[in-house]
């Protein structure tokens, strides 16, 4: 049995249930164009306020996650471009010392 006064308990309870009808109320309102808006800085410190297990914090898990995705698309495409780039540039010169050798041997 419980030492707790019966108001104590009482108060715990309704606090627990405002808590979790704001979350969930916030939660309704949410929007993943809403997370994807936040700076790196607001996600985080809206992150820390819920819960782990709660459908917030994993809905900033999965926009973390996205933004690394988005992070490392855009420096693979970046790398890519880069190495085309040299190919091109490559190809150019190979052309023109092969035509400038074939030039110079006749």
């Amino acid at each position: 049995m419980s030492d707790e006064n019966p108001a104590t308990s009482t108060l715990r309870m309704v606090t627990q249930h405002m808590y979790r009808t704001e979350r969930e109320k916030e939660f309704a309102e949410l929007d993943r164009r809403m997370l994807a808006k936040m700076s790196d800085k607001d996600l985080a410190a809206w992150q820390a306020k819920h819960p782990e297990q709660s459908p917030q914090f994993i809905l900033a898990q999965y926009e973390w996650n996205r933004r690394l995705t988005s992070d490392q698309i855009k420096a693979a495409v970046k790398a890519a471009r880069w190495s085309a780039w040299f190919g091109i540039a490559g190809v150019i010169i190979g052309a023109t010392l092969a035509k400038l050798l074939d030039v110079w041997a006749k």
